[in-house]
């Protein structure tokens, strides 16, 4: 049914090294859960068709002992929707190795838009941040959505 896309994006192993140095990382999504409409690739998500999208994100993010900034960006095509685990200054707020990221967002959509995640962190050395992925059966890091009108 390409009128009712819903997909989820998953992570099941570690990501490492992809931001710390003041740069942005598109984050990868290594397996599918399922895909209604066939519209995701492993990084982007294309809306078939107009309307209101419901989009659920949920990252781990670790080694941030020594970052100064970390962002998590649902970005579409019309706007972007940054969040950011612990505050400005994670290190500030007790020290924390890792982020849990959750969240979620209504967006508005044309056909043929699109959403992604990105990370960015600073403070860290050289592409020093890492994304944990779930392991076994458990679907806990993720990127979800769907149609809802």
């Amino acid at each position: 049914m390409p009128s009712q896309p819903a997909f989820q994006l998953l992570i099941t192993s570690v990501i490492s090294n992809v931001t710390g140095n003041g740069t942005t990382y598109t984050v990868v999504w290594d397996s599918e859960t399922f895909d209604q409409g066939d519209d995701c690739t492993t990084t982007t998500f294309t809306a078939p068709v107009a309307g209101k999208y419901h989009f659920d994100v949920s990252i781990v993010l670790v080694s941030l002992t020594d970052t100064t900034d970390v962002y998590v960006d649902l970005v579409t095509t019309n706007r972007s929707y940054r969040f950011n685990p612990a505050g400005n200054n994670p290190t500030t707020t007790g020290n924390v190795p890792y982020a849990v990221m959750n969240t979620s967002v209504l967006a508005d959509m044309d056909a043929s838009d699109t959403a992604l995640v990105r990370v960015y962190a600073t403070g860290v050395g050289a592409d020093s941040l890492d994304i944990h992925g779930a392991g076994g059966d458990v679907d806990s890091r993720f990127f979800a959505g769907h149609l809802v009108c």
